[in-house]
């Protein structure tokens, strides 16, 4: 991803995803919903023989 739209926005995006996770957390305590909500790690794939060599270096950067 970094290499695609840089790092700012990588960074960005990352703590966009992270501030929504915790804002539907919060939502979820508040009213008491219960939806069965986890945090999980994310998993990162390609679908091209080249994404397949590229993400082990943007994973890794």
């Amino acid at each position: 991803m970094i290499n695609t739209i840089g790092e700012e926005k990588s960074k960005l995006y990352y703590e966009a995803n992270q501030e929504a996770l915790k804002t539907i957390d919060a939502i979820r305590n508040k009213h008491q919903i219960d939806c069965n909500f986890t945090y999980q790690d994310a998993f990162v794939y390609g679908e091209s023989s080249e994404s397949k060599n590229i993400l082990p270096l943007q994973l890794f950067h």
